[in-house]
């Protein structure tokens, strides 16, 4: 767009037509045309005004998807830490389970339990054991959102979560893009706002 301011104070080209051949007379007759439009003065203002107003617009439009895409990756970032401890929980959770099963197991073949209390141990643990995939499937959608967030070549590891992670008190996370490479092409820079 300041390309276009350049274009705001152009004067249209010159137009040169010649015509040559019988069209007046028996003789055969030249004609050169040199044609010059310039426009009114106020026109070059009008147009400057509009390229001034072009380029803050793309400036301003600049600005907001940069802090949209901010947003999407801080939001992305986010939901992983959610589904990390949630991670966790159900992992306590699968354990608890797992040994109240093995408890209702036996105590069922020891003949002091019911069935219907081993059976509904073993249900419990299967349905944590459901959850925790489907936790895995949504960390591995939310790792591949924020790889295309990034514009990296190279998966987004734990290790970059762990990063997060460590700096989840900050308010502010930014994506700086460097010619360096720490995790491919993308490096994050975490800032911390009092």
């Amino acid at each position: 767009n300041r390309q276009l301011k350049k274009t705001s104070l152009e004067i249209p080209k010159t137009e040169v037509n010649l015509m040559y051949g019988q069209y007046n007379s028996i003789v055969k007759d030249n004609n050169l045309t040199v044609l010059e439009s310039i426009p009114f003065p106020t026109v070059f203002g009008a147009r400057t005004a509009m390229a001034n107003w072009q380029i803050k617009a793309s400036e301003a439009k600049k600005i907001v998807t940069e802090n949209e895409l901010v947003f999407r990756i801080k939001e992305t970032g986010y939901q992983l830490l959610y589904i990390q401890e949630r991670s966790q929980l159900l992992k306590q959770q699968d354990s608890l389970f797992a040994a109240l099963g093995k408890v209702a197991t036996k105590k069922y073949q020891a003949g002091e339990g019911t069935k219907l209390e081993m059976t509904k141990a073993l249900a419990q643990q299967n349905e944590t054991r459901n959850l925790l995939n489907q936790n895995l499937a949504e960390r591995k959608i939310y790792e591949s959102k924020l790889q295309a967030l990034l514009n990296s070549a190279e998966p987004v590891s734990s290790l970059v979560l762990s990063a997060f992670c460590a700096r989840t008190q900050s308010s502010c996370f930014s994506r700086v893009t460097s010619s360096s490479h720490w995790f491919g092409s993308t490096i994050f820079r975490l800032i911390f706002k009092p």
